[in-house]
């Protein structure tokens, strides 16, 4: 059977096709060779420095915190000199890199500043959470392992950041607290000042001798281990109840042992009140009646 014209047509359109694909391939591959040629070798150095800014970037930051534990400075002011010393070289690096992919590092820092200008704008309240960072750590209310109170937000410290500051709370819960929202407020501090006071309650019977209960409570508090002599536990009478007294106790110890020291106290107490046998308040009951015998109705 001989072929017919069409066929003929058909064969040299896809020949022509054929054609037209390869000298694209072969056009794309030669573009891909020459920008090769042209960028491969910068794109690979930039991406040595990178990971080279990146390893040393990370060596600096322990080796400024190695150094500032070492000189005995405060772990939050550590750890932020740590941290900002390791984005140091990682910008260094970035910055490195601009000559290397034949970047113009003075337009370059002109775009780099525009937008910064244009991001600072737009992100005001990031600035000022920085801001606020930077006076949280120059005047140091608190400290890396302080308990603190915050507008009703209550936790220990556990990082100053330049932006927040992450608590942890006693059931064990996270909280990031932006910093403009804790400096300026009313911020209290329960772990600055190395001794605390902590005040229970008492009660006993109200024909108890005073002299004898007083003397009982502040041996029993002078017995516990965690309480401290000086300043001497306070026992006071606080308050006249019905059918007995109401006894305040005061005692002072370390910050770090005061629940334990409230805890040995309440149990000396205890034990105290039940071997001089000393009573509780004795409950009283009102009755009153209302009206008068003559003038209730008579019994059937």
């Amino acid at each position: 059977m001989q072929p017919t014209p069409t066929d003929a047509v058909d064969s040299a359109t896809i020949a022509e096709q054929a054609e037209h694909v390869q000298g694209w391939v072969e056009g794309m591959v030669d573009y891909c060779a020459r920008l090769l040629a042209a960028y491969g070798f910068r794109v690979l150095g930039a991406i040595v420095v990178l990971i080279v800014a990146y390893i040393v970037a990370g060596w600096t930051r322990r080796a400024v915190l190695a150094a500032l534990t070492r000189a005995n400075l405060e772990e939050t002011i550590s750890k932020f000199a740590s941290n900002a010393a390791r984005y140091a070289v990682l910008i260094l690096g970035i910055m490195s890199c601009a000559p290397i992919m034949g970047i113009n590092i003075t337009a370059f820092a002109a775009v780099l500043g525009a937008g910064g200008l244009a991001v600072g704008l737009a992100s005001q309240g990031a600035l000022s959470n920085g801001a606020a960072g930077l006076m949280l750590l120059i005047t140091r209310p608190f400290k890396v392992g302080d308990t603190i109170v915050v507008e009703g937000t209550s936790g220990t410290v556990e990082e100053i950041e330049l932006f927040s500051t992450s608590l942890s709370t006693l059931d064990n819960r996270r909280i990031l607290m932006p910093n403009n929202s804790i400096f300026g407020k009313v911020i209290e501090n329960s772990m600055v000042n190395p001794h605390r006071s902590t005040t229970f309650f008492a009660k006993v019977a109200q024909d108890c001798d005073v002299d004898k209960v007083r003397s009982a409570l502040a041996r029993a508090c002078l017995s516990c281990a965690s309480v401290l002599r000086e300043p001497a536990p306070q026992i006071l009478v606080n308050d006249l109840l019905d059918g007995g007294l109401k006894w305040s106790i005061t005692v002072w110890a370390e910050t770090s042992a005061l629940n334990r020291a409230r805890d040995e106290a309440i149990t000396a107490v205890r034990d105290a009140l039940a071997h001089e046998q000393i009573g509780g308040p004795t409950q009283v009951t009102t009755v009153r009646l209302l009206g008068s015998a003559e003038s209730r109705p008579p019994a059937t």
